[in-house]
């Protein structure tokens, strides 16, 4: 059984459609003008301290149209917006009681603040078009091969040092599944291409790419055999099932994954990295993440109040340069000697990150969007549509992101959940609960 038919043309209808925001090209809302804006953000200068000059031309653009974006805002999006505003003023306050406020604060403030007006922002841009969302994921996706083609000097210095692990992997996986989804008469051509993605996911010893993109290749074949052709509501008993059969699809990709790394059949990149991890006394979990694990060892001592953004906890830090280390003294003594050039404490985690600087309160806001996304990996797990396999890899991206990723990348995730948000509103499955008009005022 096919995921979806060919009768099925588009992976979602866009209703109700006015012409008038696309006779000028340079209209916001023109899907060109889209993609050029989001194509810029790779290759794109920074302005001021990191706000890049797309993220700029995305704040004139809100100051110019500031009474339409907040007319038009619906309530979902403005509570998300909401909760990003709420976490960066929960940094303010916890800084000030734990150590004053310092130049790491208010980064964090300036970093949630404008997270939450770039969402706004693009929400109003894309106003729940599907022609316009591809258009905004295919530009972000093509500034990377942009990037690395040209040799483009931008923020991240360790990109060109490992560009399929930082950021190129990822958009090379998306641009294939905006496509199944843009034009799902041609799927077999581009579900082509992402199995040779997927297999240099491997080559290039990316555990989360190889991890993220097996589980889709896995809930597309769950589709196809229990899935529908009508969305379902969210419920219970589908999340257990789903879950059951997720963890034990998880062991046996585990499995495979040692049966194959004792037979001498993986990349020489992911052998090397497993191997160095298995090796370790703590263990492959912790050793693959050593900032996760000790972040979240320091958040059980103060779990309410955090540390601070600016500090670095002995603790902490020491529990992380032992895991870093693998059990190796000479590298434990070189980790702690670079203690003095952090600004923070490790955590490469949204949500561990704001946990342990700011409190349990200030993670509030990441722990509802892995609620969202949960929610939506769900509903499209058991749904046969050509936008199922690009919603349930977002979901699942956003939800490692938050967990195991430094950040929040502003642009990315303001993508991420607008486009979330489009197929929310295209769909029309959520509980009376979270249904409200799209429109607010």
């Amino acid at each position: 059984m096919m995921i979806f038919s060919n009768d099925q043309q588009k992976a979602f209808p866009d209703r109700n459609l006015s012409k008038t925001a696309l006779d000028s090209f340079w209209s916001p809302h023109h899907p060109w003008f889209i993609f050029l804006l989001f194509a810029s953000y790779g290759p794109s200068i920074q302005i001021i301290g990191q706000l890049r000059f797309t993220e700029a031309i995305l704040l004139l653009i809100g100051a110019f149209h500031a009474k339409n974006i907040w007319r038009a805002t619906a309530r979902n999006e403005l509570f998300f917006a909401g909760l990003f505003l709420f976490t960066g003023l929960c940094y303010g306050l916890f800084d000030f009681i734990n150590q004053g406020i310092t130049a790491t604060t208010l980064k964090k403030i300036g970093t949630y603040g404008l997270l939450s007006l770039e969402f706004l922002i693009i929400t109003w841009m894309i106003d729940k078009r599907s022609d316009r969302i591809f258009a905004a994921l295919l530009g972000f996706c093509l500034s990377f091969v942009i990037v690395m083609t040209f040799k483009i000097t931008i923020p991240n210095n360790s990109f060109h040092d490992h560009p399929w692990l930082v950021g190129l992997g990822e958009a090379l996986t998306i641009i294939p599944l905006v496509m199944i989804a843009a034009l799902p008469r041609y799927r077999l051509y581009f579900f082509s291409i992402l199995l040779v993605v997927t297999f240099f996911h491997l080559y290039f010893g990316s555990r989360n790419l190889s991890l993220t993109t097996f589980a889709l290749w896995a809930l597309v074949a769950f589709a196809a055999l229990f899935g529908s052709r009508q969305a379902k509501p969210f419920s219970w008993p589908k999340f257990l099932q789903l879950a059951v059969i997720s963890g034990a699809g998880l062991a046996l990709l585990i499995t495979g994954f040692f049966v194959l790394l004792k037979g001498a059949a993986m990349p020489d990149t992911m052998t090397q990295k497993l191997t160095r991890q298995m090796d370790s006394e703590f263990g492959v979990v912790v050793t693959s993440r050593p900032d996760v694990a000790a972040a979240m060892i320091g958040i059980t001592k103060k779990p309410l109040l955090g540390y601070g953004s600016g500090v670095v906890d002995d603790e902490v830090f020491d529990n992380y340069a032992k895991f870093s280390s693998r059990g190796h003294y000479s590298i434990y003594i070189e980790v702690i000697n670079h203690k003095p050039t952090w600004a923070s404490n490790p955590s490469h985690s949204h949500l561990f990150g704001a946990w342990l600087d700011a409190g349990f309160i200030a993670a509030i806001s990441w722990v509802m969007v892995v609620i969202f996304c949960l929610r939506l990996l769900v509903i499209f797990s058991y749904f046969r549509s050509p936008i199922m396999p690009l919603t349930v890899f977002i979901a699942m991206s956003t939800i490692w992101d938050i967990l195991f990723s430094p950040g929040p990348n502003r642009v990315e995730m303001s993508l991420a959940l607008v486009f979330l948000f489009v197929v929310l509103y295209k769909f029309q499955y959520t509980s009376s609960s979270t249904n409200t008009k799209p429109a607010r005022g």
